[in-house]
């Protein structure tokens, strides 16, 4: 009995061990295939006195990044503040970006 026994569990262990080669060749191959999908972050960093020059450049920045298919824009700001109209143009821009911005 004991022979079958360890027969059995054999059996067993080298079925398991089938399955978990399997599910780990399986997660490689999700894993290749979503780094070959070429998605980027964009950075885009602003620096100065928000004014019409920042929210445009900011504008471009973000249509620029949705072209080229980035899956995030971080935005970089160092700005000691500036025109009020400018930054509203900024925030309607970014809340109006195809792409995720942070």
């Amino acid at each position: 009995m004991t022979a079958c026994y360890s027969r059995a569990h054999r059996g067993l262990m080298a079925g398991l061990s089938v399955l978990l080669v399997a599910g780990l060749v399986g997660i490689l191959v999700g894993e290749a295939a979503a780094q070959s999908s070429e998605s980027h972050i964009a950075v885009i960093a602003v620096d100065g006195a928000i004014d019409a020059v920042a929210a445009d450049y900011l504008s471009r920045a973000l249509d620029v990044a949705a072209e080229r298919g980035a899956a995030l824009a971080i935005v970089l700001l160092d700005t000691p503040g500036g025109l009020l109209d400018s930054t509203r143009q900024m925030v309607e821009d970014i809340f109006g970006s195809t792409v995720p911005v942070a």
